[in-house]
């Protein structure tokens, strides 16, 4: 047998044992529901902090028998615990769910995209009749119920939720205007400035208006940690009831005001989105060949590189849009211009002590 034949069979071994893995993986999590159904029925904490501590050690002593990195064990049962227990707080979440509540009839408008999809799924789980309006073709089929025209469908609905394009959204929400006074109209759109006029003629349509940003995209499969900010914008109770969707999951659930809104996501979103989208074109135009970099990469440019290629995969568009149509975007842009020039002031002098105050004060920022 060639040493070419050798090497592809070690490699089917391991795609082998990869495939075994994974198995092991899904039955672990199986078998983590179970003990979370029983924790469920005694009563008790779905996190058990000595149990897992006596995981890890244990399989850290499993590897060291084994002739496998203990560190490497640590990490694996560090990850499996936590995929537990966001399973176990899922579930959980999923079976105190209030019987009482009655099943919301929801129309999603954007349906078939990826949110808003998302969006179907998540809401057919609590149980709610979920259908779609889309003006995508028919070919985009989904199980979900699909509506002709969304005014239509609009009067049937308890719950209407806009899961559309910044720019359509607002010309949408002027349609829902004769919507029932009694039908929650919410968006999940990433800014909210461009919809301010429309949401405050709803408003005084006295129409049950809200704004909803989850802050995570349609790929997340647990909720556990992710952040969903519900928008007052002067309906107590439409707030009250877009909350209320979201109440019985492990999302943290964050209320503010829809005027401050753009203002936190600048940051939050706009800077991050910006300063990635600059270090991936300022890498691109180095000359240098990327595998070459990625080879003798280090810690922080690995973990800069796997956000920055995640940020340039995703919807150009919405990430145009996130920028452009964001007032804030403006002095963010200046800040960080701003940033550059003081540091590049304090390299070409090479004033190590302000080079180490600009680190300091940072430092401080994220320490408070």
């Amino acid at each position: 047998m060639s040493e070419e034949r050798d090497l592809d069979q070690l490699r089917q071994e391991i795609g082998q044992v990869d495939q075994e893995i994974v198995e092991l993986m899904a039955r672990r999590l199986r078998l983590a529901e179970e003990v979370g159904q029983w924790k469920l029925k005694q009563n008790l904490p779905v996190k058990n902090y000595q149990v897992e501590k006596r995981v890890i050690a244990r399989n850290r002593a499993f590897a060291q028998e084994s002739g496998c990195l203990p560190d490497l064990a640590e990490d694996v049962s560090k990850l499996l615990i936590e995929y537990a227990v966001a399973t176990q707080d899922e579930n959980l979440s999923r079976s105190k769910r209030d019987p009482k509540k009655e099943a919301e009839s929801i129309l999603i408008i954007g349906g078939l995209g990826r949110m808003g999809l998302w969006l179907a799924h998540f809401f057919d789980s609590f149980n709610h009749h979920v259908r779609l309006y889309d003006t995508e073709s028919i070919e985009n089929q989904s199980r979900f119920e699909r509506a002709d025209n969304f005014i239509e469908a609009s009067r049937k609905a308890t719950v209407i939720v806009l899961a559309t394009p910044i720019a359509k959204t607002a010309e949408i929400l002027d349609a829902l205007s004769g919507v029932s006074l009694q039908t929650l109209i919410f968006d999940i759109c990433s800014l909210k400035s461009p919809l301010l006029a429309s949401i405050e003629k709803a408003r005084s349509k006295k129409a049950s208006i809200c704004s909803i940003h989850p802050m995570f995209g349609p790929s997340i499969q647990l909720l556990a940690g992710q952040n969903i900010l519900i928008c007052d914008c002067g309906v107590p109770e439409a707030t009250k009831r877009a909350r209320l969707l979201f109440e019985d999951t492990t999302a943290n659930i964050i209320e503010m005001a829809v005027t401050d809104h753009d203002e936190y996501v600048g940051n939050v979103l706009g800077l991050s989105h910006l300063s990635n989208l600059v270090f991936a074109h300022a890498l691109s135009q180095s000359g240098l060949d990327y595998s070459a970099l990625t080879r003798i990469g280090s810690t922080t440019f690995n973990a800069q590189k796997a956000v920055s290629e995640q940020v340039v995969n995703e919807n150009q568009d919405l990430y145009y849009e996130i920028q452009a149509e964001n007032a804030v975007t403006t002095r963010i842009i200046e800040r960080l211009k701003l940033s550059i020039e003081q540091f590049d002031k304090t390299i070409r002098g090479r004033h190590r002590d302000q080079f180490k105050a600009l680190m300091e004060e940072s430092r401080r920022y994220f320490e408070g």
